[in-house]
């Protein structure tokens, strides 16, 4: 049976904001739990207005509306592959969003067998060796070839890049 959570109990006076926790079994769970509660002050909403007033509506403090910390996914790459494909197409953001699951998950499924290969060979570091072993291993028939095929070509020219960008340096 799953341990019951804790509530936090929340009092607010004129003069300042007590916070109190109760426990709701007998004892505290083993490991602690951050709970945060959004605690506001007496004429807080006020000020919030007017400060929020005067600042560009669709950001907040720099960000974009939407945008995570350290997130970005795939959804800009797929964006220009599908320009580059088919220049007049567009996509709605449900099937993008839908692709970029697709993509997270692929990914995932790439880097799981990647680790099991390098284990296997008792090595700590994953290679393009065991990526390749990896995609043939996921990906079925044909798409595996030409996978395989896109990534040493991709290898390639970034070794080629590399190498120039050395050379001026």
């Amino acid at each position: 049976m799953a341990p019951k959570r804790r509530a936090k109990v929340v009092v607010k006076s004129t003069r300042k904001i007590v916070k109190e926790t109760v426990w709701l079994d007998d004892e505290p769970p083993k490991k602690p739990v951050k709970v945060r509660v959004p605690v506001e002050a007496p004429g807080e909403k006020q000020e919030q207005k007017k400060a929020k007033s005067g600042e560009k509506k669709g950001k907040e403090n720099g960000k974009k509306r939407g945008e995570l910390d350290g997130y970005e996914g795939y959804k800009t790459y797929v964006f220009r592959v599908l320009k580059q494909v088919h220049p007049g197409m567009a996509i709605s953001s449900k099937a993008m969003s839908v692709i970029n699951s697709y993509m997270n998950d692929i990914f995932e499924k790439l880097t799981s067998e990647a680790t099991k290969l390098s284990m296997y060979t008792d090595r700590k570091t994953l290679s393009s060796r065991e990526i390749q072993g990896a995609v043939r291993l996921v990906l079925p028939g044909e798409l595996g070839k030409h996978a395989v095929a896109e990534g040493s070509k991709a290898v390639t020219n970034f070794a080629t890049y590399d190498k120039k960008r050395s050379k001026l340096d």
